[in-house]
């Protein structure tokens, strides 16, 4: 009983987590910084990188190539290291 309270939790967790994150794109879009929806492009993804706003990068990433938020966290950590030439 007790792993299905860890479960439970967990799926919590990442549906409030995916929630703020939405959150942060739309306050983001108001303010002019993150891309209209389906727009969003590379040179975006760099421009968010590098000005601090890496989880907006990384929303930004999962939206273009549609992958998951471990493989787009890494990209655009790659991205950050590089100064803006992400490694394939």
């Amino acid at each position: 009983m007790g792993l299905v309270y860890v479960a439970i939790l967990v799926v919590v967790c990442f549906a409030i987590g995916m929630l703020l994150a939405q959150l942060q794109v739309k306050k983001a879009r108001r303010r002019g910084i993150y891309p209209a929806k389906r727009k969003a492009t590379i040179e975006d993804v760099k421009r968010l990188a590098l000005s601090g706003e890496v989880v907006l990068a990384m929303c930004a990433y999962r939206e273009i190539y549609g992958v998951g938020i471990k493989e787009a966290k890494e990209a655009v950590n790659r991205i950050v290291s590089s100064g803006g030439t992400p490694e394939q």
